[in-house]
């Protein structure tokens, strides 16, 4: 049984990507709504929501968790190493997949701002040889929880502030560092012009994540379980 872990819906991007790929998987997913947004709380606060959330996986037998949620995955390697063993932080395969598709390296991260303070993604990136730009957007993940439409003037707002110092910067690359963001693709590409590459969190990180599961994991049922 495979698990998703994230912070509210933006995960079912990547929940979609695994049932299009291994439509037999069974699938537990997990929305933490009840302590969303993620990306403004404190770090002590936020690793103990983390490791509880593991512990509920765990306590209904799942031993393969994606951490679809960029701000909970950053924060992975700060927890005890029993609760590092069963999970597979989002956060790497974006930055892989980042690196390999920046065509001049110029990349940008537009996360939440405790992604940002983090900083595991841009630290990955800039051991790989290439220059990076950060931005926070906390401001869009309310938005997509509450279905706003891409075209309203509060989601092409904060996308316009947020991604200034990428525009300045001439990225080649964007990462899209939340799981919530690809919901507002349209949106960033009409910011950002469309020579830019966007890198959609939720399909990356999913994709990435089946290539590491046995395959007598992924032959179930196919049922899906909210928990």
């Amino acid at each position: 049984m495979l698990g998703i872990y994230d912070s509210g819906s933006g995960g079912l991007r990547a929940l979609s990507t695994i049932r299009e790929r291994e439509p037999d998987a069974d699938i537990l997913y997990r929305g933490d709504l009840k302590h969303a947004p993620y990306g403004t709380r404190q770090r002590e606060d936020l690793i103990r929501i983390i490791m509880q959330n593991i512990e509920r996986f765990h306590a209904l037998g799942c031993a393969h968790i994606l951490v679809a949620c960029m701000t909970a995955s950053s924060l992975i390697p700060a927890l005890p190493p029993a609760y590092r063993q069963s999970v597979y932080p989002i956060i790497d395969y974006v930055g892989a997949r980042a690196a390999a598709l920046s065509r001049e390296g110029r990349i940008g991260i537009v996360s939440t701002s405790r992604t940002m303070k983090e900083g595991g993604l841009r630290r990955y990136l800039l051991a790989h040889g290439v220059s990076v730009t950060e931005s926070e957007a906390d401001a869009l993940v309310p938005l997509v929880e509450e279905e706003v439409s891409q075209s309203d003037i509060r989601v092409t707002d904060a996308i316009a502030r947020a991604t200034r110092i990428h525009r300045e910067a001439q990225v080649d690359t964007l990462v899209l560092g939340c799981t919530h963001f690809p919901f507002f693709t349209d949106a960033f590409r009409k910011v950002m012009g469309e020579d830019v590459t966007l890198i959609p969190s939720g399909e990356v990180g999913a994709e990435a994540f089946l290539k590491q599961i046995p395959k007598d994991v992924l032959k179930g049922k196919g049922h899906i379980h909210f928990i």
